[in-house]
């Protein structure tokens, strides 16, 4: 488990706990599961996964005595777990990790990369919600042709970041649709943020929130959302530079970069830049033609084409 010291917030554990900075410790587990634990697990995995590796809990907390506090969310965004899982018989394609929720005794998809290196295998986990991980395979899953539109849906389905059948191809995808893909896919669901400047976002729409909390959407100078309003591809292309830059990857990114597209003048100043640094990490080539056709609603194949390239891009997944 790797932690980034300076991001850890000691005041805010001081002042919650009660007892000065000098008197707290940073503890941190790394457990098997009991037998027990490990036949539920089994039991309650999604149809078609098998598990590769025993299951692990990590836990880091702070502690003051008998006191203890978890670290909150923006926390955990700085630490990073790894597995090693050693000479495993893996596919990075077909492998995935998930969360299991203790409480609701469900899985959910968790960021996850696989790294070979000298014949080992390892796993580095970027989540900030849960803690116990379970590293499963589906064969399922087509790698034949990993960037085709089809496939980009297939392919999130069975990392369980899509549920089954929730788009269809072809269709417009959704402003409200874009933010919860966003949220989920940098693991960002264990943000709660119900502070919003949007007075058109209702309590199930609480992922607008965290999305614009995080930085990855901005409203209307009306004060709106529009969730359901469908997004243009100049939008998706400033959405998307922001999820990429709040993962800690723009560095690699070219916002000077030369846009090939013959109606480039028409991109509105405020997505030149997004566009262009987008374009020279090869996150849109292919996907609109000749032309950007920036006012154009994106399809919902497009925008998930181009979610599964910048999560391979930014090593969230294979």
């Amino acid at each position: 488990m790797t932690l980034a010291l300076n991001k850890l917030n000691i005041q805010r554990a001081s002042s919650l706990l009660h007892v000065p900075t000098e008197q707290l410790d940073l503890q941190i587990n790394i457990d098997v599961l009991s037998n027990d634990e490990l036949s539920d697990l089994k039991q309650s995995l999604p149809a078609g996964l098998k598990m590769l590796v025993q299951p692990l809990r990590f836990n880091v907390q702070w502690v003051a005595g008998d006191q203890t506090l978890k670290l909150d969310q923006e926390e955990l965004k700085n630490v990073t777990r790894v597995i090693h899982l050693g000479t495993t018989d893996l596919d990075p394609q077909t492998a995935t990790v998930l969360g299991f929720n203790e409480e609701t005794r469900t899985y959910s998809y968790v960021p996850a990369y696989f790294v070979q290196n000298k014949g080992q295998w390892e796993v580095r986990i970027r989540d900030m919600q849960y803690s116990t991980y379970v590293i499963a395979s589906n064969e399922q899953i087509d790698t034949s042709d990993n960037d085709s539109s089809i496939n980009s849906i297939q392919y999130m389905q069975n990392k369980q970041l899509l549920a089954l059948n929730q788009f269809k191809t072809d269709e417009p995808i959704t402003r409200g649709e874009v933010a919860q893909l966003l949220v989920s896919a940098l693991g960002a669901n264990g943000i709660a943020s119900k502070n919003t400047s949007f007075r058109d976002v209702t309590e199930e729409q609480s992922y607008a929130a965290t999305a614009a909390h995080l930085g990855f959407v901005k409203g209307y100078a009306d004060g709106t959302f529009r969730a359901d309003r469908q997004v243009t591809r100049e939008e998706l292309a400033s959405m998307v530079y922001r999820a990429i830059q709040y993962a800690g990857g723009v560095s690699v990114a070219n916002s000077s970069a030369v846009i090939s597209y013959l109606d480039h003048d028409s991109i509105s100043p405020w997505a030149t830049a997004h566009v262009q640094a987008l374009t020279s990490l090869n996150l849109l080539q292919d996907t609109f033609g000749t032309t950007f056709e920036p006012k154009k609603a994106v399809t919902t194949d497009e925008a998930l084409m181009i979610l599964v390239r910048t999560l391979r891009s930014i090593e969230y997944v294979n």
